[in-house]
């Protein structure tokens, strides 16, 4: 019998697939696709009963297809592959849904390294994986569950018990709590939405973080009390009740609402906080705080509405409206603007403000213009703190007051004792400076171009010309008439400086003085005058070309070299080389030594007098009473 050679063909074709159902039969060759029933009576396949695979499906759902190594491909439209699903198995529910076994989710080349960017030309994928997961036959929306795992490249996941997937636009998002670990931080939270192509991940709320590698202190230097010692830990713990915010491009994490952070015993609260990482590295290169800023490392205290900390200067820089305000055992700072600069050691407030200091003197004492009482120093400048140098400069309608005494100034310049704190050495007022010191029944007042004033000294220089001002009632007592014009007021000027010497109870007036008690005064090229414990004049020399007047009626003048006066007594005596002068009217009076006594115009000497009485018709005016 002749075979065609079209019937030799057709022969060869169905022994091929007899061969193939065969080996399909015994396995060797796997069946990944097949219709439920297809090789069964009672609906079972691959040893899965109907009962378990209706359990899979659920009670109301039929499973309409099952796959073995289940792999499903996604494409853009220039056919490059977008994203895979794959699992071990999965069974379609319904025609509609794809119920999947150990599903793994790869977007391809979506990002890189989520904390470091070692290699900008090799995008790393997203890897989603589950025990189960679910997926929509049309829109590939998945639902992952059990045991979810998102790889975010490198060494970062993030762990949660259930993953929505948003294919299309390459989101994912849960409501359950989420763990994130990392090289650099550690995240707890409850909720989370991702945009997987861009990188930026937000967790709703309820979030802890753990920052590793930040090496330096977040917060302020000191004025010098009350040095802390270096942390020894590296971890910073976040909390926020509101959303923290991861974002790959600038590289920065955002918390929102109540945000709390420790370091140690460092502490800061805020409304918002920013973290900006360094590319390339594990640690915070900047640090941003917004609203209610409050920061504190166990000891020092700063107060603003934003804060912001330079991880490159080490330098935090705190912002209020009206004021930010520091604080520190004894000290304590307001200013619209405060940096602090760890690193060379520096604050620097560029605008008005107020420092209130306690104890500028090494003892306890309340004695002194300053003693060891509160001290407050303000300014409508600039402020400059530089503890390396032990030096502090305030700048522009500066006043220094304490208690009842008073400095102002145009700029002032203070050293400090190095390793003492606020313990001053020397200040210097420049710009017109002027003095103010009250007691309960004394006010003096000093005006000259510069205060030079040192404390371990106790010397006190007003430079140029000035004048001091004293009134009080130890000024008046039994020199003036009840009534009379100046009663209780003392005038001191001078051109050249005063020195005032607190420790011996000396105040030196230098070049042209004149001092003027009532109506009397006294002019002279150099004044020294000597206060009692209660820190009042009680007694004055004039020295060289001294000349004193007593301008009541019956008043004299005097000439000569040196004039003791008895200041609260009000007696003195003048004496000259080879004599004094005296000069009553038109009569004069030559002697060594003159006493005089301004209560009762009094004169008298011990010397032999010489006098110069006028002639009769040539002068006028009574003669002096002669009487010793």
């Amino acid at each position: 019998m002749v075979i065609s050679k079209k019937r030799i063909i057709l022969f060869a074709i169905l022994g091929c697939l007899f061969i193939a159902a065969l080996l399909s039969i015994f396995g060797v060759i796997p069946n990944r696709f097949a219709m439920v029933g297809g090789d069964s009576t009672d609906g079972s396949y691959k040893g899965k009963s109907y009962t378990e695979l209706q359990r899979i499906a659920g009670e109301e759902s039929q499973v309409s297809q099952y796959i073995n190594d289940f792999y499903l491909p996604s494409y853009d439209e220039a056919g490059k592959e977008v994203f895979t699903i794959q699992g071990n198995e999965a069974f379609l529910i319904n025609d509609q849904v794809y119920k999947i076994d150990r599903p793994e989710i790869r977007l391809k080349g979506t990002t890189k390294d989520m904390e470091k960017d070692t290699d900008a030309s090799e995008p790393r994928d997203v890897v989603i994986t589950s025990r189960e997961g679910e997926m929509d036959k049309l829109s590939n929306i998945g639902v992952l569950t059990k045991n979810v795992v998102v790889r975010l490249g490198g060494n970062t996941t993030l762990e949660t018990d259930r993953l929505s997937y948003y294919p299309d636009q390459k989101k994912a998002r849960t409501d359950s709590p989420v763990v994130v670990h990392g090289d650099r931080m550690n995240i707890e939270g409850v909720g989370m939405e991702a945009e997987l192509s861009s990188g930026r991940m937000w967790i709703e709320k309820s979030v802890v973080a753990e920052i590793k590698g930040a090496e330096s202190n977040l917060f302020m230097i000191s004025f010098g009390e009350s040095e802390k010692k270096k942390e020894t830990s590296e971890r910073v713990y976040i909390r926020c009740s509101g959303k923290m915010v991861f974002e790959k491009e600038p590289n920065m994490v955002t918390f929102h609402d109540d945000v709390k952070v420790r370091r140690g015993s460092s502490t800061m609260t805020t409304d918002k906080m920013v973290i900006v990482f360094d590319k390339g590295a594990d640690k915070p290169k900047m640090i941003v705080a917004e609203g209610s800023v409050t920061a504190s490392d166990g000891v020092k205290v700063a107060k603003g509405d934003t804060l912001f900390w330079d991880a490159v200067t080490n330098a935090t820089t705190i912002k209020g409206t009206p004021n930010a305000a520091f604080f520190e055992k004894k000290t304590s700072m307001i200013s619209p603007k405060m940096l602090f600069n760890q690193k060379e050691d520096k604050v620097d407030a560029p605008q008005s403000g107020q420092l209130t200091t306690k104890g500028f003197k090494d003892d306890d004492s309340e004695d002194g213009m300053l003693g060891s009482g509160n001290v407050t120093i303000a300014w409508k400048g600039r402020m400059r703190f530089e503890k390396s140098k032990g030096t502090a400069v305030f700048e522009e309608d500066v006043q220094l007051s304490r208690k009842d005494f008073k400095l102002n100034s145009q700029e002032l310049v203070i050293n400090f004792k190095q390793e003492e704190g606020l313990k001053v050495k020397s200040l210097r007022a420049t710009g017109g400076a002027y003095m103010v010191e009250k007691k309960e029944d004394a006010l003096r007042e000093v005006y000259g171009d510069e205060v030079i004033w040192d404390m371990d000294t106790g010397l006190i220089e007003v430079l140029g010309e000035g004048t001091l001002y004293v009134q009080g009632k130890e000024e008046a007592e039994g020199s003036e008439a009840e009534g009379s014009e100046g009663k209780g007021m003392t005038n001191i000027s001078w051109f050249k400086k005063m020195v005032r010497d607190e420790k011996n109870g000396e105040i030196s007036f230098f070049e042209n003085v004149l001092a003027i008690k009532g109506q009397q005064q006294v002019e002279c090229n150099r004044l020294n005058a000597f206060v009692d414990e209660d820190n009042k004049i009680k007694r004055v020399v004039a020295l060289g070309d001294v000349v004193y007047s007593d301008t009541k009626e019956g008043g004299i003048e005097a000439l000569g070299d040196v004039m003791e006066w008895d200041w609260k007594y009000n007696k003195m005596i003048l004496s000259g080389t080879p004599t004094a002068e005296v000069r009553r009217k038109e009569a004069r009076t030559f002697a060594k030594r003159v006493y005089y006594d301004p209560e009762t115009q009094r004169l008298s000497w011990r010397e032999k007098p010489h006098w110069q009485i006028p002639l009769e018709g040539r002068d006028s005016g009574a003669s002096l009473p002669l009487t010793p």
